[in-house]
């Protein structure tokens, strides 16, 4: 098999345990099994009212007038302690007044999203602020200037950025690691001459895909404890990336396919993905590792899966959203999606579900993060947005 980094030798299939719910679903599951009557109603509605008279609830629950997603300021205190364990019963803006919020992230605690530019045009910024209900943002780092993609675990908070107060000689930090306490200033792991595109964690290491100069990509590694950075080139055309603590998965546009390969050695694996994968180019890629299966979304609208281990030459149609999808988070019931349509929606992560609209009408939904009780996204009109999680 041909590895898309170059020279490599072949390994065998990893010994992962695949969920048998998945393998059953995959045997019934035929390529016309969802089609376009999969979309139920809007989430939190009887009748699919879209996004209108659900938000219209949800501002009306916030103390909010019908309009206030486009002209209400946050209004919670800044020292006030909202409740993280609120489970918002329809779509509700959390904040307002951003400047091109990109990718979105969440802890126990708190969301953190990156900001692309400040509102006079200048350099972006990260912010964070507490979950549980609309209030107010505070900057976690300033003066860090395109930033896109954002990730946060137990030890830190990672993003990239062009060029950093505390290196404004570096062309492109491909990635910064801050304290979560938010004191000390921002680390620049490494700076180069690329524009980083995604972002992956594991457990020791953040791995970055980056786009050279001639517009090639690169992958990136860098340890969480600051050590040196390491790149090498990857061919074809590369969008997406994810990882898990010992393997590295890359969407690559030639095919498409999604390659597999080992970390850190980067020893090629089987591909989860061979030919077609869904159609259009691989947007966005997830993982559950604990029952062994790879998730993925395609510019054609298609959420697909499949499994680690032996894995189908196109992957399995999970269902299909209105336009182009934009990112994807996940938890252990469902792939949530924006799409450039104005749409934030849930698809099952198992086959044979019927694709769940949480909210119509937003304006450029991006960046898109789920825990436990909502799901929370970035608007291109400023705003950061929720809504609970589907009912069990």
């Amino acid at each position: 098999m041909a590895s898309d980094l170059g020279p490599v030798t072949t390994h065998g299939a990893q010994d992962m345990t695949l969920d048998s719910r998945r393998l059953a679903g995959l045997a019934a599951l035929t390529t016309a099994a969802l089609s376009a009557h999969c979309f139920g109603p809007a989430f939190g509605t009887a009748s699919g009212d879209g996004g209108s008279s659900s938000e219209a609830r949800a501002h009306a629950d916030a103390g909010e007038s019908p309009d206030a997603h486009h002209h209400v300021d946050a209004r919670a205190d800044a020292g006030s302690s909202p409740d993280a364990a609120v489970r918002f019963a329809a779509p509700v803006t959390l904040v307002s007044g951003q400047t091109l919020p990109k990718g979105i992230a969440v802890d126990d605690t708190r969301l953190f999203w990156v900001n692309a530019e400040d509102p006079a045009g200048g350099p972006g910024a990260v912010m964070a602020m507490p979950k549980g209900g609309p209030g107010t943002a505070s900057t976690f780092a300033a003066k860090q200037t395109a930033p896109l993609d954002i990730a946060v675990d137990s030890a830190g908070v990672y993003w990239s950025v062009n060029t950093t107060a505390s290196a404004p000689a570096a062309s492109q930090c491909l990635v910064m690691t801050r304290d979560k306490i938010s004191t000390g200033g921002p680390t620049c792991v490494t700076s180069a001459t690329y524009e980083t595109l995604r972002m992956a964690l594991t457990a020791d290491r953040v791995v970055v895909l980056t786009q050279d100069a001639q517009g090639g990509p690169r992958l990136g590694f860098a340890s969480k404890a600051g050590s040196a950075y390491t790149s090498v080139q990857a061919q074809g055309q590369s969008a997406a990336i994810t990882a898990s603590d010992s393997e590295l998965y890359l969407g690559n546009a030639n095919g498409p396919h999604i390659d597999q390969f080992s970390l850190p050695s980067l020893v090629v694996g089987p591909n989860v993905c061979v030919d077609a994968c869904g159609g259009g180019t691989i947007v966005d890629i997830t993982l559950d590792t604990n029952v062994g299966s790879a998730f993925w979304t395609t510019s054609k609208g298609s959420v697909v899966w499949a499994p680690l281990v032996a894995p189908t030459a196109t992957g399995a149609p999970l269902g299909t959203v209105p336009g182009t999808p934009q990112r994807m988070a996940r938890d252990a019931a469902y792939l949530y999606v924006t799409s450039d349509s104005g749409s934030v929606l849930a698809v099952p992560a198992t086959p044979g579900g019927a694709v769940i609209t949480l909210s119509t009408g937003e304006q450029s939904p991006f960046g898109i993060a789920v825990d436990a009780n909502n799901v929370y996204w970035t608007c291109g009109d400023g705003t950061v947005r929720a809504t609970g999680v589907p009912s069990p």
